[in-house]
C-alpha cells in the first residue's frame, strides 16, 4: 500500500477527513520531481524494493538524506523507473551487511535513471546492469554494459 493511500486511510478513520485533501497534503511534502518518498528506516531494503516492484514505467522514486542500510540486493525491473537521492553525499546506500545477491543494485529493464545517491561496501558491483539500452545518468542515449567504473564516472559530483 502507497504511503498516500496509507495517510488517506488513517486520516479518513480517525478524524473523517476527505480522501482528496490527505492525498493533496501527502503529495505536498515529495520533493519536485518525486512520486514517492521513501526515508530510512528499520526495514530500508523492503520499503525501497516495494517502490520498486509497484512502479509504473516512468515514476521517480526519491530517497530522502540519510544512510539506508541492506542485507540483500535491491533490483530495478521496471523500464523508465528514476531511482533518486537526495545529493551523492547526503543519501547513502550502506551494502557492508549484505549476505544476499552479488551486486547492490541489479538492473533489468531500459531506460532507468540512477542519481544523486551513493553506494558503497557492495559485495560485488555497486549498480550493475546487463545489456540496456538508455541507462540515463547524464549521458544520454547511454548503452552497453554498465560497470562500477562507468557507475563512478557517471555519478553527479
Amino acid at each position: 500500500m502507497s504511503k498516500k493511500i496509507l495517510l488517506a486511510t488513517v486520516c479518513i478513520a480517525l478524524w473523517g477527513c476527505d480522501a482528496s485533501e490527505s492525498t493533496e497534503a501527502a503529495s505536498a511534502h515529495l520533493p519536485e520531481g518525486c512520486d514517492q518518498l521513501i526515508e530510512p528506516g528499520e526495514d530500508d531494503h523492503g520499503l525501497i524494493q516495494t517502490a520498486l516492484i509497484e512502479a509504473e514505467a516512468g515514476t521517480t522514486v526519491c530517497l530522502a538524506e540519510g544512510t539506508f542500510t541492506f542485507e540483500t540486493e535491491l533490483s530495478i525491473s521496471v523500464d523508465g523507473l528514476t531511482l533518486k537521492g537526495a545529493g551523492q553525499d547526503l543519501t547513502i546506500l550502506d551494502f557492508s551487511a549484505q549476505d544476499l545477491g552479488a551486486n547492490g543494485i541489479h538492473v533489468t529493464s531500459d531506460g532507468v535513471t540512477v542519481e544523486a545517491f551513493t553506494v558503497m561496501d557492495t559485495p560485488g558491483d555497486g549498480i550493475w546492469q546487463f545489456q540496456f539500452e538508455d541507462v540515463l545518468d547524464g549521458v544520454p542515449e547511454a548503452s552497453g554494459t554498465l560497470t562500477p567504473l562507468a557507475a563512478a564516472l557517471m555519478a553527479p559530483h
